[in-house]
């Protein structure tokens, strides 16, 4: 796994600053609320098709139910998010003590699927770090994002990392996820705008230029700071740092 200080090769840090809102018009709020119904309904169908016996009989079928379910819940988690902010509102609730190993866990097995078959997936989780505030939710959408991000950037094939690590910085202590890819990377132009709202790099209308910038402002909102790490031709490191909420002794 490839560490933010162990890659020498990496420019300067970019942190997100700013902050992002979504538009807070009335129409578009009605939208998103009529998307929030239809995704609980779908959410519904899902969860009837994965208790019918037999699905729950074929294997091969039980992973794909998983993933839909994984992919319903951080769609809902958007929904909340955009209509918080709409309501000038906080994004999620940032309340909760989150155990990031039982929080990422899971995703595991649905973050390798979204892989192409070129790009090996590796996730490395530590179980006796302490406990982060945040949203655990709004946490597996952000590494979500990420993880997608990493994956359109690997064209070429390679490795998609995630790492997670307690780190010491001007007498805090930090619990840092790192997701890495050895993709294609980012100009400095480029990476001096990743968290920009709108701002993307992809062709043909395959991104939003949101990711990123939904990413900033849930580690905005969660006490913590976006970091990247990214050089062209060399790939990208992208550092979520929460503060712990308590350090075992």
């Amino acid at each position: 796994m490839l560490g933010l200080e162990q890659n020498s090769s990496y420019a300067p840090v970019i942190c997100g600053v700013g902050v992002y809102k979504l538009a807070d018009d009335d129409a578009g709020a009605g939208i998103v609320h009529d998307l929030g119904n239809l995704i609980q309904v779908v959410s519904a169908a899902v969860n009837i098709i994965g208790r019918n016996p037999s699905v729950m009989a074929t294997s091969s079928l039980l992973p794909i139910v998983a993933r839909a379910r994984v992919s319903l819940e951080s769609a809902s988690a958007l929904v909340r998010q955009t209509m918080a902010s709409a309501r000038e509102r906080t994004a999620e609730t940032n309340d909760d003590l989150v155990n990031v190993d039982l929080a990422l866990s899971p995703l595991a097995d649905v973050l390798a699927s979204l892989c192409e078959p070129d790009v090996a997936f590796q996730m490395a989780l530590q179980r006796d770090l302490p406990p982060i505030r945040c949203s655990s939710v709004g946490l597996r959408t952000a590494v979500l994002n990420l993880v997608m991000n990493a994956r359109d950037a690997s064209a070429n094939g390679g490795t998609i990392s995630i790492d997670v690590v307690l780190k010491e910085l001007l007498g805090r202590t930090d619990v840092v996820i790192s997701i890495t890819d050895r993709g294609e990377g980012m100009s400095e132009a480029t990476r001096a705008r990743a968290f920009e709202p709108r701002f993307t790099t992809k062709q043909g209308g395959r991104g939003t230029g949101y990711g990123l910038a939904m990413v900033h402002q849930f580690m905005r909102t969660s006490g913590g700071t976006a970091e990247i790490h990214s050089q062209f031709g060399s790939g990208t490191s992208v550092a979520l740092r929460f503060p712990a909420a308590s350090v075992a002794r």
